[in-house]
């Protein structure tokens, strides 16, 4: 199957947009940024890099770790962690024409698999990008405590599995590190408490008002922390001892991903203009 991607595409990474291969819409894209922002503020550290990515897919963000790294001047490991194989809840797959049913449509021909080993063979080689097929709950008790940098949680988002990897990575990440994660859209804080609680069978669900959200990522992380920093879904807390507290990522160096689309780095580039955020 890597062989076919080869030919599909020789010289570059590969995100078909029939195989889910990445998460659509601008948030998406500018959580890519807040990657870099993170590796920018671990890059003094005084020992290579180690980052463990817990759910990488089809290697998206693994690539925009991997670059963060060779950017910064950084000589490190990327370690991912995925099982790619099918993890949604039969509820969520019973509607027709999800992308759901196409993701585990692609897991059952082995394409998403493939498909990251493909791209994965794109990342800088000043870093060692290394991976693991397999849960992460079947993979974190073999991994040492405290020898990551940063444990970036992306697997799972139904409660169960959240509130594991959560867990495991604060016993994995070094002191002065950072546990961060994708797809949280609002804090518990801030929606209705018994919606998310009634809704933690679904992947993602809206609640009367229209806000979408991943309501397990959004209790997990809440129960872990209490309010974390969020920047566009991607939420962020440092080690510091045995306590955990939020990170400023504005005033770290960032940069737009060398493998995001066309189309996509025009936006983020305008986005960060208007923003007046970066300098």
């Amino acid at each position: 199957m890597r062989e076919v991607f080869r030919r599909l595409s020789p010289d570059a990474p590969y995100f078909p947009d029939h195989l889910v291969s990445i998460q659509s819409g601008p948030d998406s894209m500018i959580r890519h940024v807040w990657q870099t922002a993170a590796v920018c503020l671990v890059k003094d550290s005084p020992h290579p890099l180690r980052i463990l990515e817990v759910g990488s897919w089809a290697g998206h963000s693994s690539l925009t770790w991997a670059e963060a790294m060779a950017k910064f001047e950084r000589d490190g490991t990327l370690l991912c962690v995925d099982p790619w194989g099918r993890y949604f809840a039969a509820e969520d797959l019973k509607p027709e024409g999800t992308a759901y049913r196409a993701m585990d449509a692609a897991v059952d021909l082995d394409l998403i698999y493939g498909l990251f080993l493909h791209n994965i063979g794109f990342a800088d080689k000043r870093v060692r990008v290394d991976h693991i097929r397999g849960r992460f709950d079947e993979v974190a008790p073999y991994l040492a405590d405290g020898q990551f940098d940063i444990v970036y949680i992306d697997g799972s988002h139904y409660y169960a599995d959240v509130a594991h990897d959560i867990a495991a990575a604060k016993r994995l990440v070094r002191d002065g590190g950072f546990i961060c994660g994708d797809d949280l859209e609002h804090q518990l804080a801030d929606v209705d408490d018994a919606f998310v609680r009634t809704n933690l069978a679904k992947d993602f669900a809206r609640d009367p008002k229209g806000r979408g959200m991943h309501p397990g990522v959004t209790l997990a992380v809440a129960e872990a922390f209490g309010r974390v920093a969020d920047y566009s879904g991607f939420w962020i807390m440092r080690r510091e001892g045995d306590g955990f507290r939020e990170v400023e990522l504005h005033q770290a160096q960032v940069f737009i991903p060398s493998h995001l689309r066309e189309v996509d780095k025009h936006a983020l580039y305008a986005w960060m203009k208007q923003s007046g955020l970066f300098g």
